[in-house]
């Protein structure tokens, strides 16, 4: 793998970019700018990370940046050829090409927001690996959370009522999304989406319920203890008691003691 020349790699991003009305072009010139930075000597393990599940030049983080700088300016004025670019480059096996595809879409205009939408549905089914979810629900529902909020909430309400587990994650994840957005302050809301997967949920869950819940907790602490504590003593739930224990830390210490008081009564049977 040569050392990134900064003056070179932009002159290569700009030719690059200079072809995004032809995803033909732009993906045979991007092949070429990757496999020239590829790291092929990085096994396994070396980055602390496994390598990504589906092909990948694992090429440095700046290179991507790079590519990423000169395209986001061509997305105001050119959002159908992006759009179109984005789905030519999801459609290749390949991990770079993906992560590059999923930020753009965060960047195109979200009207109408089933544009934005369709595509993010489509992305995750089957469900890829989990560093591609992470873009596809990161950088990839930027532009839904600043201009079509209400539409994006739609959408979760529908994964999250469905009984394929797979697109209950989905809703998970975009919710996820919401509720790291600033502007968004609606918990009584939040609680109610989530109130069924609360009171039980597939162990296939257990990872984004936890990350959902202590979210909840260090934006609303009082008010996570008050609702889990209501769940609690109604319902007895196994799955609720497990929650509560992973955002007990996060809490106020007079919060914790109350919530504690009802665990203390619930044999959860689960191992933390």
């Amino acid at each position: 793998m040569p050392a990134i020349n900064l003056p070179k790699l932009r002159q290569d991003c700009v030719r690059l970019a200079a072809e995004y009305e032809s995803p033909r072009r732009f993906i045979r010139q991007l092949d070429e700018l990757l496999n020239y930075y590829a790291n092929r000597s990085q096994r396994a393990g070396q980055t602390g990370k496994p390598r990504p599940l589906i092909n990948s030049y694992n090429v440095p983080k700046p290179v991507v940046r790079q590519v990423l700088s000169e395209m986001i300016p061509l997305i105001a004025s050119h959002p159908a050829a992006i759009l179109n670019l984005c789905d030519a480059l999801w459609e290749e096996p390949n991990y770079e090409f993906r992560i590059i595809a999923a930020h753009l879409l965060g960047q195109i205009n979200s009207q109408p927001p089933e544009v934005i939408l369709k595509r993010v549905v489509y992305w995750s089914t089957p469900l890829p690996e989990d560093r591609l979810l992470d873009a596809i629900y990161g950088p990839g529902l930027v532009g839904l959370l600043r201009e079509s909020p209400d539409a994006l909430l739609s959408q979760i309400s529908a994964w999250l009522s469905e009984s394929e587990v797979s697109l209950q994650r989905s809703g998970l994840l975009a919710l996820k999304s919401l509720i790291s957005s600033e502007n968004f302050e609606n918990h009584p809301l939040l609680f109610h989406l989530i109130s069924p997967l609360i009171r039980a949920h597939p162990a296939d869950l257990r990872s984004e319920m936890r990350a959902i819940i202590q979210e909840i907790a260090r934006r609303s602490p009082v008010e996570t203890a008050y609702y889990l504590r209501q769940v609690l003593e109604i319902t007895q739930s196994t799955d609720a008691a497990w929650l509560a224990r992973q955002c007990l830390p996060l809490l106020p210490r007079d919060s914790q003691e109350s919530l504690r008081s009802v665990l203390r009564n619930i044999s959860t049977g689960v191992t933390p």
